[in-house]
């Protein structure tokens, strides 16, 4: 005759949490290996080393090998251990997985349900990317002489969170930021949003050409931090650093030596001499030039 025994799932305090009786909530980004709870409540007595447990999934849904059991020499206990690291992502939110085992001391058969409900954590945008602006791929090459709010390319990144499911990713943010993280509104550059919501857009705009006066070819770096609406001091952002090559034109390349006339002396027929007066001469007419 088999003995059924029902067991309580106990989640492991500060990393687990539970609402109900058998229940388990645990972020995505709690790594394999880790424990999220133990049995309790055996049969007084009992050889827990002599137990052993399989995961039988029910009808609400197959844990995929998400879930282990192990026996810890220690503690004496049976504890569930994360076989593998869960994306939220791909996961259902919520999964609901039957443990039974048997002891092999006494005739006993031993039960525990439990429900996993894995919560989404923060995840960094990815795949930060500058095309040019009409899309195109390849390093965003301006004139120095470019107006103020002229777009020059287009910024996108992607968020693999909750919230941007169908790719709505206006949701996130960009700024423009020094090597510090902190935000540049008096620079070169601006990032411009066009539209609303999850339909958004974001340009790379020419906000002061003053300072994109250069006598050769200059590359620009420009550092774009993008955000998350659930970002905070320690997840949901990320960064990515660009050039944006500025081309000189003719009027500002650097002077050409200057071209000097030798003196030159002339005798009159009264015995006076006339000297000529050195002169110094440049084509260039652009800002420096003389």
């Amino acid at each position: 005759m088999v003995n059924y025994w029902n067991l309580d799932i106990t989640p492991v305090a500060g990393l687990t949490s539970q609402d109900g009786p058998g229940e388990i909530k645990f972020h995505e980004s709690i790594q394999a290996g880790t424990v999220i709870a133990y049995l309790s409540n055996f049969k007084p007595g009992e050889n827990l080393a002599g137990l052993s447990f399989v995961a039988t999934p029910n009808s609400a849904g197959d844990d995929g090998g998400n879930f282990a059991f192990q026996y810890n020499q220690a503690a004496n206990r049976w504890e569930i251990v994360l076989a593998q690291t869960i994306d939220y992502e791909n996961l259902n939110t919520y999964g609901e997985f039957n443990f039974t085992g048997t002891g092999s001391a006494v005739n006993y058969e031993y039960s525990a349900y439990f429900s996993a409900i894995v919560m989404d954590a923060n995840d960094n945008p990815e795949d930060i990317a500058l095309t040019k602006a009409d899309g195109s791929a390849g390093q965003v090459i301006i004139s120095e002489n470019t107006e103020n709010g002229t777009k020059i390319g287009n910024l996108s990144a992607f968020d693999d969170d909750e919230y941007a499911e169908f790719n709505a990713m206006g949701f996130l943010n960009y700024q423009i930021v020094n090597d510090q993280g902190q935000p540049i509104t008096n620079g070169p550059f601006e990032i411009v949003k066009i539209g609303n919501d999850e339909n958004a857009t974001f340009e790379l705009h020419v906000r002061d050409k003053s300072q994109l006066q250069v006598a050769q070819d200059t590359d620009f770096k420009v550092r774009v931090k993008v955000i998350d609406p659930e970002s905070d001091a320690t997840s949901g952002f990320a960064f990515k650093e660009f050039t944006v090559k500025v081309t000189a034109t003719q009027d500002n390349q650097p002077p050409q030596t200057p071209t000097v006339t030798t003196p030159v002396v002339l005798t009159e027929g009264t015995g006076h001499q006339v000297d000529t007066v050195a002169t110094a001469t440049s084509n260039d007419d652009g800002v420096g030039g003389t």
